[in-house]
């Protein structure tokens, strides 16, 4: 045991300890009279003991006065302190009670007055923790809403443009129903024109068709008078052509009734006078039969006259008959055409009426259509509204969660000087020097961290910031052979090989290449954590709260420098935290 422990015992009573602290001063006190008297002032060896006494007295009696000194001091301070602290963080004074009397009451009371005082930290603490981890998650919720929200006010503004172009679209729309539906109404009207010229043609093609029959009938009672007449002439040539035989036999019978009388004159001439008679009469056979022969010459001539025009007669009945033929011919190609233009006409007639039925019904619909894009074009300029005010809404919800990422980032600042002004005082700092890695730092204490681990065996290298960072805690024992850290998302297995990088202040620790030991629940006191002596030691002042879990983690590679920046940064909290509780100045 130390001096300073045999000093200042904490496991003893305070009454022991101003004793002793009573006894060391009169000793002092004693010491340094008989040290003047026998050194300085050089008294007489026989007023020497006179002198002793007199300082064992005086020693004696200061160590009474400085005894009750320090009891009225003490109990003063006790009693002050325990006042302004019940009065002003309001705790309840039946909720302190101690059944000793006198100082150790009041010194009792005042441990339970400052251990409520540091369970009141923790949990600020703890709630400051929370509450950083809330304000990420709310700047983060924040920012992700601010980004979807203007991701709709741009959609939005899309689906306004194309509501806007829906709109002129049906606008233009609008415009060519209105053509159509007059078109529809004008042709509608020339079909009904159509509808009336064609029954008028129909009529007229049924009564030129009936003309047309009335000029077959006649067509075919010419051809048969003409073949009649055809008939009565070939029958007059045949006649004609008989009487020219007759003809020419009588001319044949008068030549020779010539030769007979021209004879017979002859014979007469001889006879003489007998025969005078018979020459008259023979002269006027002759005559007769040359008078018998120029009158069937005439006739003859005139039969082939008669004869020559017959055949024209005959040839021209024959082309009458012929064009009589054709032009029936034509005329019944003519009623066919017209029979068939009849027909047409009728199917016109009929495809006009379905078409203008059609025609109604479309123009009908295109009345109703174009009632109802109407409509639709009014409830477009609507929903075109509307969406406008809709975006002009979410601009406005985008400036409150603008308002309300910025509030996140401002409660998360407000919870890291919370932080970093609870970290309390019970610090134990040893072994600074920096030819050591294993024990060069020695270090109780509770520090806000933020800290990464990376399931791997290769060190880190890259330059880290803060948004790597993505977990957060406290580190309840850090010393340079290791550390334990209580958080509440320890998402790693025991055993694993790992990295971790602390954020501590504005340095960054990166690379610190460790191994898990132990995960273990804070409730869990039997849990033993011991694995070197550096962690024997450091763990026996591990200060917990309920429900948090505990990572412990050896290092083998700190370096001298990361020993003095941990140090460094565990002694300027531990002088800004008694600084800001007054304690110096």
């Amino acid at each position: 045991m130390s001096f300073n422990s045999w000093l200042v015992n904490r496991n003893s009573s305070i009454r022991r300890n101003f004793c002793i602290l009573a006894a060391v001063a009169g000793s002092l006190v004693a010491v340094i009279f008989i040290a003047l008297g026998f050194f300085v002032l050089k008294i007489p060896l026989k007023n020497k003991l006179l002198l002793i006494g007199t300082s064992v007295g005086g020693g004696v009696l200061s160590a009474v006065i400085v005894f009750f000194i320090c009891r009225l001091v003490f109990r003063a301070v006790i009693l002050f302190v325990s006042n302004e602290v019940v009065s002003k963080l309001a705790f309840k004074e039946e909720h302190l009670y101690s059944d000793k009397t006198g100082m150790q009451r009041e010194i009792d009371i005042f441990e339970q007055t400052f251990n409520s005082i540091l369970a009141v930290l923790k949990r600020v603490l703890q709630i400051s923790l929370k509450l950083e981890v809330a304000s990420d998650d709310l700047d983060r919720t924040a920012q992700i809403s601010s980004r979807v929200i203007k991701e709709v006010v741009d959609e939005v503004g899309n689906i306004n443009n194309k509501a806007e172009d829906n709109a002129d679209n049906l606008r233009d729309t609008i415009a060519s129903l209105e053509s159509n539906f007059a078109l529809s109404k004008d042709v509608s009207a020339k079909l009904l024109i159509a509808k009336e010229d064609s029954q008028s043609v129909s009529q007229i093609a049924d009564a030129t068709q009936s003309s047309v029959k009335d000029a077959v009938e006649t067509m075919l009672k010419i051809k048969d008078l003409t073949d009649s007449s055809t008939s009565l002439v070939n029958d007059l040539n045949d006649s004609s052509k008989k009487i020219g035989t007759i003809l020419t036999e009588i001319a044949n019978i008068a030549e020779q009734t010539n030769l007979l009388a021209l004879n017979a004159a002859i014979e007469a001439a001889r006879a003489g006078e007998q025969g005078l008679g018979f020459a008259v009469v023979a002269e006027e056979v002759r005559k007769l039969a040359r008078a018998s022969a120029d009158s069937s010459k005439k006739i003859n001539t005139l039969i082939n006259d008669i004869l020559v025009k017959t055949e024209n007669a005959a040839e021209m009945m024959q082309d009458n008959t012929l064009q009589v033929n054709q032009g029936l011919e034509a005329v019944n190609a003519v009623d066919g055409s017209l029979s068939s233009m009849l027909n047409t006409t009728v199917q016109l007639n009929n495809i006009i009426n379905d078409i203008g039925s059609t025609a109604e019904l479309q123009s009908n619909t295109s009345d109703q259509m174009y009632q109802k894009v109407t409509t639709i074009s009014m409830m477009t300029d609507q929903i075109s509204q509307q969406i406008r005010n809709i975006a002009v809404s979410t601009l406005g919800k985008t400036v409150i969660v603008d308002q309300t990422s910025s509030s996140a980032k401002e409660l998360k600042a407000l919870s890291e000087v919370f932080q970093n002004a609870l970290v309390p005082f019970a610090f134990n700092v040893s072994g600074v020097g920096k030819g050591s890695k294993r024990s060069a730092i020695r270090v109780s204490t509770r520090i806000p961290c933020k800290f990464q681990i990376v399931v791997s065996g290769q060190l880190m290298e890259s330059t880290i910031t803060s948004a790597d960072y993505d977990a957060k805690g406290v580190i309840v024992n850090l010393s340079a052979g290791g550390c334990v850290i209580e958080t509440a998302n320890a998402d790693v297995e025991q055993g694993k090989y790992l990295i971790l990088s602390f954020q501590i202040g504005s340095n960054f620790l990166q690379g610190l290449h460790g191994r898990l030991v132990r995960i273990r629940d804070s409730r869990d006191s039997s849990a033993d954590f011991s694995q070197s002596d550096d962690f024997e030691e450091n763990l026996s002042v591990m200060n917990t709260k309920p429900s948090s879990k505990f990572c412990v983690v050896a290092f083998n590679n700190v370096t001298p420098d990361q020993e003095q920046i941990i140090l460094d940064y565990v002694m300027n909290a531990q002088k800004q935290f008694e600084t800001d509780l007054g304690l110096v100045s």
